[in-house]
Formats: C-alpha cells, structure tokens, sequence
C-alpha cells in the first residue's frame, strides 16, 4: 500500500476524540508517571475525517489528566474500514512482542546503579517488584539448566549443605546460579546487614551493590 498521506502537527486536545470501538484497556496511571517524569514524546495517531485516535487512546486521555492543552499528532487520510485495521494493528503488535528478561535486567539494573536508588525507575513503568520477580525468575531458570545438565552428568559441581549465597552469572555456556559457601559467623553477619538493607530500602534490588560500596577497592582478605 505504500506510505499513507498524512499530516504532522500539533493539536489542540479538544480536536481528539477516543476511539469509540477502541477495545484496548490501557493503564492511564502508568501513562501518566511516564509523562510526568519524560514529558510527552512522540505522537498520536488520528483519522482526518473524524478525529479519532488510532494509535495513542491512553495517552490522549494521560494528557488531558496532566492538563495539556495540545500534544502531536499525525492525522492520517484513510477510510474508515483502514482506520479500524490501523487501531487494531497498533494494539495487536503490541501484544505480539516479546522480551529478552537477560537483557531487560541489565537495562533497568543500570538505571538503578547511575542513580544510586530505585527512585530512577519512576517513568519506566516498573517497580522494585517487577526488578524482584525479574531475579527471581532468572534464577529459576537457571536452576532448571543446571538440574538438567546434572541429570545429564554434564555438570559435577558438588553442592554443599552447608549455608551459602547464590546469584545469577553469565558465563561462556550463559547464565548460571553462581555460590559462595559461607561460615557460620559470615551468614549472621550477611542477614543482619540485609535486613538493615530491607528496612532502608523495602527490596532486595540493589543489595549487592550498596554491599560492594563499602569494601571497593580492597584487596580480598
């Protein structure tokens, strides 16, 4: 089909209309964080003839909470049956799309270290929850590849009952759950200063780097 005849401008808000047969149920909330921590960036899709929107139903209605009193907006000149695609393309895309957690992870990790804290993550749409579950699920699917490497007897490692901390860590065969064996005293120690951590914090994101602040640079003991 080409490229559709369209016009880039700004709108006034009272030019926009949602779209009625718009089946998407978006989180205006959500939207809302990201325009107030980023501004409004990009554009709104509209049907020239109606001026109902096609791409952009949420953030239309993030606008008129933040009180704005134009946004972008490119008006497309389509019929209406190419318009109802258009709206339902844009949102099925969308669920179509995947992630890749690994680098999800390192993404939003280095967010949090340049800042210092997880305020930095106000804007992105995640949480301290979200970073969590992302760990956590990493971890298990690490797991399940050494279980499954052990029921093979492609891997050796002999795991010790005695305490120990785990992480993931990417290697030359990729991620793993990486161990380190701890004493006794060295475990007390470990969970008085995490809890120190959690009170401060509210989550376990971030730990090991707030830990590693304090000995950086040392020469192990």
């Amino acid at each position: 089909m080409g490229v559709v005849a369209q016009e880039y401008r700004l709108a006034k808000l009272d030019e926009l209309t949602p779209h009625p047969e718009n089946p998407r149920r978006g989180d205006v909330d959500l939207l809302s964080q990201s325009l107030d921590r980023n501004g409004f960036y990009g554009a709104v899709v509209v049907q020239t003839s109606t001026g109902h929107i096609l791409a952009g139903n949420h953030r239309l209605a993030a606008a008129r909470a933040a009180g704005l009193d134009e946004i972008p907006a490119i008006f497309v000149d389509v019929e209406d049956e190419v318009a109802k695609r258009i709206l339902l393309a844009d949102n099925r895309t969308s669920d179509a799309a995947g992630y890749d957690d690994e680098q999800l992870l390192e993404l939003l990790a280095s967010l949090t270290a340049s800042a210092g804290d997880l305020d930095a993550l106000i804007g992105t749409g995640y949480t301290s929850r979200d970073l969590d579950k992302l760990v956590n699920d990493l971890e298990k699917e690490a797991d399940k590849t050494r279980e499954l490497g052990e029921s093979l007897g492609k891997d050796e490692e002999l795991v010790s009952e005695q305490p120990h901390f785990q992480f993931p860590r990417k290697g030359p065969r990729g991620w793993s759950v990486f161990r380190v064996q701890l004493r006794p005293e060295e475990l007390e120690r470990l969970n008085a200063v995490m809890d120190a951590y959690l009170e401060e914090h509210g989550s376990q994101f971030g730990f090991l780097s707030w830990l590693l602040e304090g000995v950086e640079g040392r020469s192990p003991a």
